[in-house]
């Protein structure tokens, strides 16, 4: 017996993300795997990025669609449910200076539109109830709620629109971001 079962661990090299970690490019989407590290470019512009750029680590979700139909159901089941099924992964990618200021700028947008849904209808109570005009706020704080959505929903980062054998498919990439990765014409082709 050669090795001591009680010395300390020995540092273990970095892994070279490239060759355990393979991309791929199917149409439209970014095939990876969970803990896959993006190139060092903007997934929304392409443009190349260095240290004064931003780089971050994000957890990725994808929920089967049929999930949502059980809102129908219960909002409660929906959550445990969509919790107990989906698929999680981190990735990480880099965004511009550019693209992180738009990130920035959708994210806060929906905040504040969030954030205008209560004050509305608590304006709408006092101060319209005892008019015709009740039902503006109302319809005024749906509004923001929807436009909310569209705001986290359109931030242009990658987000997980599939998931197949283990192989995450991300949208938002940007089309000559996805050139660099090799094609492969059918989801059902990912390696295993």
């Amino acid at each position: 017996m050669d090795e001591n079962p009680y010395a300390p661990p020995t540092a273990i090299e970095p892994q070279n993300t490239e060759i355990d970690q393979p991309i791929y490019r199917v149409g439209k989407w970014l095939a990876v795997r969970d803990g896959a590290e993006l190139p060092h470019a903007c997934t929304a512009t392409n443009e190349p990025t260095g240290p004064e750029n931003w780089r971050k680590q994000r957890k990725i979700a994808w929920t089967p669609p049929w999930v949502i139909a059980l809102v129908l159901i219960n909002f409660l089941i929906l959550l445990i449910v969509a919790l107990c099924v989906q698929k999680t992964a981190k990735i990480t990618y880099s965004l511009s200076q550019k693209a992180r200021k738009k990130w920035l700028g959708m994210i806060l947008t929906g905040w504040l539109l969030i954030l205008l849904c209560p004050v509305s209808l608590v304006l709408g109570i006092e101060y319209f109830s005892s008019t015709d005009y009740f039902w503006l706020p109302i319809i005024i704080g749906a509004g923001c709620l929807i436009s909310s959505i569209y705001f986290f929903t359109q931030t242009g980062i990658p987000t997980a629109a599939k998931h197949r054998k283990g192989w995450f498919l991300l949208k938002n990439c940007h089309p000559d971001f996805l050139a660099r990765f090799p094609e492969i014409p059918s989801i059902d082709l990912l390696p295993h």
